[in-house]
C-alpha cells in the first residue's frame, strides 16, 4: 500500500491496526486463491481417473439421481456426462441393478 504522509508523520495505533489488518486480508484472499487453484487441480486429476478407468465407476444418490457417471458408464447408455446427471427420463430408465458391474463379462462383478 502507497501511502502519501508529511515528512516526519509518526502513524498511530489506530494506521497500525488498520495496516495490519489490511495485511491480514490480503494475506487470506492470497491463501483462498491458492486453495481454490489446489482443490480444481485435485478434482480434475481424479476426473481424469474417473474417466479413465476401465469399468463403470458412478454414484447415485438416495433418489437413485446420478451424482458422477465415468466416460464408460454414459457410452453404456448412450448418453453423455451432462445429459445423464440431468435427464430425467436416463435416471428413471437406469436403475442400480441393472448396471453391469465387469465390462469384459456383462455380468455382476461377484462378492
Amino acid at each position: 500500500m502507497n501511502s502519501y504522509l508529511a515528512r516526519g508523520h509518526q502513524r498511530d495505533e489506530t494506521e497500525e491496526g488498520f495496516l495490519r489488518a489490511a495485511a491480514d486480508v490480503l494475506a487470506g484472499i492470497t491463501e483462498r486463491k491458492r486453495a481454490e487453484e489446489a482443490l480444481r487441480t485435485e478434482r480434475s486429476l481424479l476426473r481424469t481417473l474417473i474417466d479413465n478407468l476401465p469399468d463403470a465407476i458412478y454414484v447415485k444418490d438416495r433418489d437413485s439421481h446420478f451424482l458422477v457417471a465415468n466416460k464408460w458408464v454414459t457410452s453404456v447408455m448412450g448418453t453423455t456426462p451432462d445429459m445423464a446427471l440431468t435427464s430425467t427420463s436416463t435416471r428413471e430408465n437406469w436403475r442400480s441393478d441393472s448396471m453391469p458391474m465387469n465390462r469384459r463379462s456383462c455380468k455382476p462383478a461377484s462378492r
